[in-house]
Order: C-alpha cells, then sequence, then structure tokens
C-alpha cells in the first residue's frame, strides 16, 4: 500500500491576512419580516462582532411597512438583542452595527420606487 501524505494547497502558501472587502451595501426585500429579525440581521451582526465587515457596510432593508430609519433600527437592535440573548442590549458593537442600518418603504413591484433605492445610494456614496 502507498502512504499517502496531507497535501498542502499551494495556493494559500505566503498568504497571512484575510483580504478587507471594500464598503458596500446589503438590500434586504421584506425586511420588515420574521426572518430579518430571527435569521438575517443576527447573522449580520456575529459577521460585524467578528470584524468580517467592510468599514463602511451598510445595511438598506426595504419592504411596504411604513418604518423611519430610527424605528427600524431600534426594531432590529431588539430582535438582535432578544433572538441572541445578549447580555445587554446597550453592546457598543451593535450600537456601531445599527448606525449602518437604513430603511425605505414603498411597493418595490413597481419602478418607480427604485428612484428612493438609488437616491439612498448615492447619499451614502458621498458620505
Amino acid at each position: 500500500m502507498a502512504e499517502t501524505s496531507a497535501v498542502e494547497n499551494p495556493l494559500r502558501e505566503g498568504i497571512r491576512l484575510r483580504r478587507t472587502p471594500e464598503a458596500c451595501a446589503m438590500f434586504i426585500f421584506g425586511a420588515s419580516g420574521d426572518l430579518t429579525e430571527r435569521k438575517l440581521m443576527p447573522a449580520l451582526y456575529y459577521l460585524a462582532r467578528e470584524h468580517l465587515l467592510p468599514p463602511g457596510f451598510s445595511v438598506i432593508g426595504c419592504s411596504r411597512t411604513k418604518y423611519s430609519h430610527e424605528e427600524f433600527r431600534e426594531k432590529i437592535r431588539k430582535a438582535i438583542a432578544t433572538h441572541l440573548k445578549l447580555a445587554s442590549d446597550q453592546d457598543p458593537i451593535l450600537a456601531s452595527f445599527c448606525k449602518n442600518i437604513y430603511y425605505l418603504a414603498d411597493n418595490f413591484g413597481d419602478a418607480p420606487a427604485y428612484k428612493k433605492v438609488t437616491e439612498l445610494c448615492d447619499r451614502l456614496d458621498q458620505e
């Protein structure tokens, strides 16, 4: 029988640091729903906590339900603290993560609603 040895990946040789992606935005359509509260936002929070999201990362929630940016941020902050059973909802990483959450309310089945999306993206790019 031939002896097998562990083969190292030659493409990983010399790689020491992870590449940090550029600033970007994630859009969540149907953001006022249960899936966003229970699964998506807690997963994104974990990525932020582990420093796996780039600086300038934003989440833009889109749905028909009427919320302001602040109302939606507060809803998400409470949901993350509840579903992850955080010791304190005053976690500085959670606060920092929530600052970069935005919300747009409209009927996204209609083309004119996407003008709001474009305007918000342009504003975030400038900031």
